[in-house]
Protein backbone atom coordinates (compact mmCIF):
# COMPACT_ATOMS: atom_id res chain seq x y z
CA UNK A 1 0.00 0.00 0.00
CA UNK A 2 1.19 3.14 -0.74
CA UNK A 3 1.05 6.84 0.36
CA UNK A 4 -2.39 8.28 -0.96
CA UNK A 5 -3.67 5.17 -2.37
CA UNK A 6 -7.38 5.19 -3.17
CA UNK A 7 -9.89 2.57 -2.52
CA UNK A 8 -10.76 0.18 -5.59
CA UNK A 9 -14.69 0.51 -4.82
CA UNK A 10 -14.72 4.56 -3.92
CA UNK A 11 -12.96 7.64 -4.97
CA UNK A 12 -11.52 8.23 -1.00
CA UNK A 13 -8.18 7.63 0.19
CA UNK A 14 -6.84 6.79 3.64
CA UNK A 15 -8.40 4.18 6.28
CA UNK A 16 -8.62 0.83 6.40
CA UNK A 17 -7.71 -0.79 3.70
CA UNK A 18 -7.18 -4.80 2.55
CA UNK A 19 -6.23 -6.33 -0.92
CA UNK A 20 -8.24 -7.44 -2.98
CA UNK A 21 -7.53 -11.25 -4.78
CA UNK A 22 -6.04 -9.36 -7.65
CA UNK A 23 -3.68 -7.15 -5.61
CA UNK A 24 -5.57 -4.36 -5.40
CA UNK A 25 -7.02 -2.21 -2.53
CA UNK A 26 -9.64 -1.48 -1.24
CA UNK A 27 -11.47 -0.53 1.98
CA UNK A 28 -12.79 -3.05 4.24
CA UNK A 29 -15.93 -0.87 4.79
CA UNK A 30 -16.49 -0.68 0.76
CA UNK A 31 -16.28 -4.10 0.73
CA UNK A 32 -18.63 -5.07 3.39
CA UNK A 33 -21.24 -2.67 2.63
CA UNK A 34 -21.14 -3.25 -1.51
CA UNK A 35 -23.73 -6.75 -1.78
CA UNK A 36 -21.76 -8.63 -4.35
CA UNK A 37 -18.12 -8.20 -2.63
CA UNK A 38 -17.16 -10.06 0.31
CA UNK A 39 -13.98 -11.09 2.04
CA UNK A 40 -12.37 -14.48 1.71
CA UNK A 41 -11.13 -15.10 5.19
CA UNK A 42 -13.87 -13.93 7.72
CA UNK A 43 -10.45 -13.83 10.68
CA UNK A 44 -8.48 -12.07 9.04
CA UNK A 45 -11.37 -9.99 6.74
CA UNK A 46 -9.07 -10.70 3.71
CA UNK A 47 -8.70 -10.50 0.87
CA UNK A 48 -11.56 -9.16 -0.79
CA UNK A 49 -13.07 -10.75 -3.44
CA UNK A 50 -15.95 -11.43 -6.14
CA UNK A 51 -15.71 -7.10 -6.91
CA UNK A 52 -16.08 -8.37 -10.34
CA UNK A 53 -19.79 -9.57 -9.40
CA UNK A 54 -20.60 -5.58 -8.92
CA UNK A 55 -22.68 -5.11 -12.13
CA UNK A 56 -20.88 -2.67 -14.80
CA UNK A 57 -23.93 -0.21 -14.34
CA UNK A 58 -23.06 0.48 -10.89
CA UNK A 59 -19.13 1.64 -11.52
CA UNK A 60 -20.99 4.48 -13.53
CA UNK A 61 -22.76 6.11 -10.72
CA UNK A 62 -21.64 8.81 -9.44
CA UNK A 63 -22.11 10.39 -5.69
CA UNK A 64 -23.42 13.57 -4.67
CA UNK A 65 -19.88 14.67 -3.00
CA UNK A 66 -18.17 14.30 -6.50
CA UNK A 67 -20.44 15.97 -7.80
CA UNK A 68 -19.96 18.71 -5.62
CA UNK A 69 -16.47 18.85 -5.61
CA UNK A 70 -16.23 18.70 -9.06
CA UNK A 71 -18.62 22.23 -9.49
CA UNK A 72 -15.98 23.88 -6.43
Amino acid sequence: LKLGQSCLLCPNEGGAFKQTGTGQWAHLLCAIWIPEVGVGNPVFMEPIEHVEKIPKSRWKLVSNEAIFKALC
